[in-house]
């Protein structure tokens, strides 16, 4: 499904920044569910919380990161 592709992409993106030793960085989409669900984490009640508590794992290793 397109949401879960997007999901893998972000995961990628995120994978790739961390191996460049990016410190700031902003994640970019064009699936408004995706960040949608990212920016309202804490109200979220779908199967897709695991993914987001997962991904916001990651993020935190960033100095300043964000999803737009």
């Amino acid at each position: 499904d397109h949401t879960t592709t997007k999901w893998a992409e972000l995961s990628e993106g995120i994978t790739l920044a961390r191996s460049f030793n990016f410190n700031k960085v902003i994640f970019e989409s064009d699936c408004a569910s995706l960040v949608n669900s990212f920016r309202r984490h804490h109200e979220d009640i779908t199967v897709l919380r695991h993914r987001i508590k997962e991904t916001r794992g990651m993020i935190k290793l960033f100095v300043k990161a964000d999803v737009k």
